[in-house]
């Protein structure tokens, strides 16, 4: 049989992906989540796999990446963006997360826009701890996408403007901007172009921002599902 190929666009990246996000226990939740909407989940974490390979990427990612086992039906869930609500609009999030693991698909993709972003690290930092927190409560793999909003370093005080802006401090707490995988017979290809212009400067409402780099066409002629 041949592979299927599966895509998802969304603004600024393409969306096909898989992360299995290791549970941190010692990450606090969310003052906007609360107690009282039953998060907690009763049945244990999916079993996973780290078969090399099925998971091809050029990047470097501190983020544990696992894979979900293939047996049986396929079945998958999508997340959008978290980004423009109030703060305690995270709890809806949440909510999500308690309805699918009673669905109980083999994988989660999000498409971009993880937090609000736009900020400087400490900023950042607080809102990746808050969405990890939520996240983290999944059963199955999660695979997220770098987004705009994830990171565009914005100046609101006093901080340096980081080399690459947010893309290291992504890289280690998200994931990579780029990779592919495969799952049973589908291809799965996550491509994020949310890169610097050539002056290093992101800026979203600039098609210099959105091309495609040497090192990710260099990717991309590699294939879904390479090594």
């Amino acid at each position: 049989m041949k592979p299927i190929y599966f895509a998802v666009l969304s603004s600024c990246l393409f969306v096909c992906s898989t992360f299995a996000q290791p549970q941190d226990d010692t990450q606090p939740e969310s003052e906007n989540v609360g107690h009282t909407r039953h998060h907690h989940p009763h049945n244990p974490k999916h079993e996973t796999t780290d078969d090399e390979t099925r998971f091809y990427t050029d990047r470097e990612s501190d983020v544990q990446i696992a894979l979900p086992l293939e047996k049986d039906a396929f079945s998958f869930v999508i997340f959008g963006d978290r980004t423009g609500g109030p703060d305690e609009g995270v709890a809806i999030l949440a909510d999500s997360v308690r309805d699918v693991n009673l669905l109980e698909p083999d994988l989660v993709m999000t498409v971009g826009d993880l937090i609000e972003g736009y900020n400087e690290s400490p900023d950042w930092m607080r809102q990746m701890r808050e969405y990890r927190a939520v996240m983290d409560k999944l059963l199955c793999p999660w695979f997220p996408v770098a987004g705009n909003h994830d990171v565009y370093w914005r100046f609101k005080g006093n901080e340096q403007k980081p080399e690459g802006e947010f893309e290291g401090l992504y890289e280690m707490y998200f994931g990579p901007l780029w990779y592919s995988f495969t799952h049973k017979t589908t291809s799965l290809l996550c491509f994020s172009q949310t890169r610097a212009t050539r002056d290093r400067r992101k800026r979203f409402n600039s098609p210099e921002s959105q091309r495609t780099e040497p090192e990710q066409r260099s990717f991309l002629r590699a294939g879904p599902g390479s090594r």
